[in-house]
This record gives structure tokens, sequence and C-alpha cells, in this order.
């Protein structure tokens, strides 16, 4: 007898033993990872000598996230949805409560006030709800893209699941070559970071036939980073994860390596967290000879949008993001290009209403081929400079990626300080004379783009990677 999960089939022999577990709590705080720096509750890693109790309790938080979250989305799918969702942020959150005071009817999206990073720093645990406080929860922190103050973000096992693996589970639901290759207890998904401090973890994925997540850590050691070439060689990766910096420099480690018989060969690759820009993707789909496929989400919101397997934008998620556009005019709007405000229905324990991202970004109503028909990203540039004022006028980053674009840069990173320009980058394999690349680079700028001061120097590839906890942004300003 197979019991079905999402699609798959799940070995009975497993539910028993969550069933006799049950009478030993599978509370969150019972199976705490014990790492103080992140107060992380629920994944935990498998060790070959992981005990059957402990493995149960992975698996009962799994299954409790997973069936939770499929019966939130069904409950965000009714029409009457958001209104309940603001009712509940109103009446249970401090600043919300405090905010709205005044109001006597039951307030609409329009009257929360717009809540930026600032706000979440300054008001602390007022912007948790008093629903959950006595709730077991875990922590997330996020040092935002400049590595400012951290932000604790708490979650309940359903909203731990939406915002961190239901992306892998509508992969794995849309894409037959993965679905195929997922087994209990094998590996699902291997996804890579470079925090210096990020506790490696495998954790199960009930919507994926119950395979694992497996977290791994690039950097730490070049002993570590072989072995985990290594490994990522010779098991079968259905999906592969990252930041596209972080995975662009696995890329590098592994061409170090000779090949035993071949290099990592995952199936598709997720990337999130940073901007895929053109060049990148082309990069890593030759390299790992994948398709590449990107993500929109954050820690403070979770998945926003995803791109689709015709990669013509980023779809919103559905009901469990409420997405608008803040138009210079200061005017929140459904369609249009500005800041992107995110209403996320998704976390009870930090409902965030009209939170502004920082990030710009155009959205429109399409009707995708893919089947999709709704609220899509058609131009995500984050965080990103858009433009840059040399010369006497504005150039917008797409030209200078232009006209950089035949010069031998592996990397590149564009940073504007006052009228003076910056370009760090890397010598690609054909490079053979970095100097004269950089003149040639200053005075094509200078005849272009009438930049007179600019500083345009090879750098290694160390050099170009993103600090602990920041991101990689090609192109920066102090003054745009």
């Amino acid at each position: 007898m197979w019991p079905a999960c999402a699609g798959h089939v799940v070995p009975l022999c497993l539910l028993v033993k969550l069933c006799l577990s049950m009478e030993q709590s599978t509370s969150m705080n019972r199976i705490a990872t014990g790492d103080s720096d992140h107060d992380m509750l629920g994944p935990l890693p498998l060790p070959s000598d992981t005990s059957r109790v402990k493995l149960v309790h992975l698996l009962a938080i799994a299954l409790e996230g997973y069936r939770g979250w499929h019966e939130q989305m069904a409950r965000l799918a009714q029409r009457d949805a958001l209104e309940e969702f603001l009712g509940y942020a109103a009446s249970t959150v401090p600043y919300y409560r405090d905010s709205l005071k005044t109001l006597s009817n039951t307030p609409d999206l329009s009257d929360f006030p717009l809540l930026s990073r600032d706000d979440l720093v300054r008001e602390g645990t007022r912007m948790h709800s008093e629903n959950l406080r006595n709730a077991q929860v875990q922590h997330r922190f996020t040092g935002g893209t400049t590595n400012r103050k951290s932000i604790r973000i708490p979650r309940d096992a359903v909203s731990w699941y939406g915002f961190d693996l239901y992306g892998y589970e509508r992969w794995s639901s849309s894409e037959r070559r993965i679905a195929s290759q997922l087994r209990p207890g094998k590996t699902g998904v291997v996804h890579v970071q470079n925090y210096l401090h990020w506790k490696e973890e495998s954790l199960f994925l009930p919507g994926m036939n119950l395979s694992l997540l497996r977290g791994r850590r690039l950097g730490r050691s070049p002993l570590c980073d072989r072995t985990l070439v290594q490994f990522l060689r010779t098991e079968p990766v259905p999906i592969l994860s990252g930041k596209p910096s972080v995975l662009r420099y696995l890329s590098e480690i592994d061409a170090l390596i000779p090949p035993d018989p071949t290099t990592i060969r995952p199936t598709i690759i997720l990337v999130g967290g940073e901007n895929l820009h053109d060049d990148e993707r082309e990069y890593l789909e030759e390299w790992f000879r994948c398709p590449v496929y990107s993500e929109y989400r954050s820690t403070e919101c979770g998945l926003i949008a995803t791109e689709c397997s015709f990669k013509r934008g980023h779809h919103v998620m559905p009901h469990t993001v409420h997405l608008q556009v803040l138009g210079r005019d200061g005017v929140a709007r459904d369609e249009g290009t500005g800041e992107l405000l995110v209403t996320n229905p998704a976390n009870r324990c930090v409902p965030l209403v009209n939170y502004r991202t920082g990030d710009w970004a155009t959205v429109v109503r399409t009707r995708c081929d893919c089947g999709f028909e709704g609220q899509t990203i058609t131009e995500l540039f984050g965080k990103e400079c858009r433009a840059f004022q040399l010369g006497g006028r504005t150039t917008e980053s797409r030209e200078l990626a232009r006209l950089l674009e035949p010069f031998p840069l592996l990397r590149y990173r564009v940073h504007q300080r006052a009228e003076k320009l910056f370009i760090d980058w890397v010598p690609d394999a054909n490079c053979q004379d970095a100097l004269s690349v950089s003149n040639a680079i200053e005075a094509l700028l200078g005849s272009e783009l009438g930049a007179t001061e600019c500083d345009v120097r090879p750098v290694s590839y160390s050099g170009m990677q993103p600090g602990i906890g920041s991101k990689q942004l090609r192109f920066a300003s102090r003054i745009a």
C-alpha cells in the first residue's frame, strides 16, 4: 500500500513511523538545531548516524508544513481572503493597530501605511502578530542587500514550507524530467551558499516524493570545495540552486578539477537572491549544460514570482502575494514601472502590508503560452542602478553593458561616486593584456558617453565575490 503525496507515492512504513512518533511530540522546539547564531528551528543535518526518532521528527515537521501550506493556499484563493487578512493584521499587530486606531470601518489596503525596511528595524516585535507570540516558530535573519542591521522574521511551519520549499515543489510538478528522478531519501535539490556562518542541513521535501533538499556551503576551504564538487559530480542533482554569483564561483572550481569522468550536470538550475543578467545565464547554461531559471523572492516576503519555462518574465504568485507598483507620483497601481509593494498574507507571524521592497520593476498583466494569466514582472531591475549620469547626460545601464560586451571580461562591476565611474573587472581566459583592455574601455566610454573620469581596474576573481550576507550588484551608484 502506497499513500499518495503531491502526485507521488510515499512508503507506508514512513507514515507508520510518523504516527508512532507522535507520542514523543513533533513540536518545532523539540528538534531545534541548537544553532544559536540563527536560532534555527526545524531543518536538521542528516549525518549517517541520525537516529530514527530524529528522522521521524524531521519528516513530521516537513509534512506539517506541506499540509498546512496547501490548506492555506486553498483559503487564500477565496474571494474574501485579502479582506480577512487585512482585518487580522489590523487587529493582532500592534504597529498596525496603532496606525489605524482612528479608522472606524474595516480597513482597506489603501488605509495601511507604506512599510519600509527601516520601519521593520525600528518597530521590532511590534510588527509581530500577538496571536502567534507563544507559537512554535523559527527565525530567519536578513541583513538586506547592503548588509545593514539584521531583521528577524519569525515563521511557523506553514510559512517556513511556503517560503523556503514550495518553489522547488512547483518546478518538480511542472518538469517531467525532474519528477521522474525523485526518490524518497535521495537528493532532490542541492542549494549552495557561501555564507561563512550558514549551517549545512538536509530536510525532507514532501511535495517532491520525500526526496531531500541538501544545503551545502561553498568557500570554507579548498578541500571542502573540492569535496562538494566531487559530491555534485557523482550524485544525481535534479535541481541545483543558489545565487548566480555563487554558482558562477562553483563553476570556476569545477573547471579547476579534472573531470572524472564529467563535470557537474544538474537537470535544471534555479537562481535567486540576485539579478540574473543575460550573459550570466548564458555562461551558466553553457557550463552546466542545463536550463537556468530565476525566482524573485526575499526573506521577508518569501517566493514572490517565478520565471516560467518559456522565460517570458516572472509570473507573480497568485493568491499568496498581492503585488503593486509604487510610481514616482506616489500612487500604487497593479501595473506599471516603479518600486514593488508586497502584501503577503502567507506569513501570519509577521503580516506585511504595503511593504516597500526597494526593488524597481515593470509589471503588466499577461496571458503566457505556459498557461499563466495574471501579473508578470517583465523587467526586474531590483536594487541595481538603472542609469548613470555621465558627461552631462543620462546613460542607461543596458547601454553600458552593450559597450562592454566585446571585451574579454569574465565578470565586471560598475559603480559611480560623484562624477567618477569605477569599473572592476575579471579577465577571462582570452585576455592577453589586462592593462591594454582597461585603457581601451576608458577610451571607448570617453568617446561614446563623454565619461571623462573613469577608473577601470582588473581584479582577481575573489575580489569580485560579494561580502557575507550581501548580494552581487553589477551596477551601483550613490547619485542615481
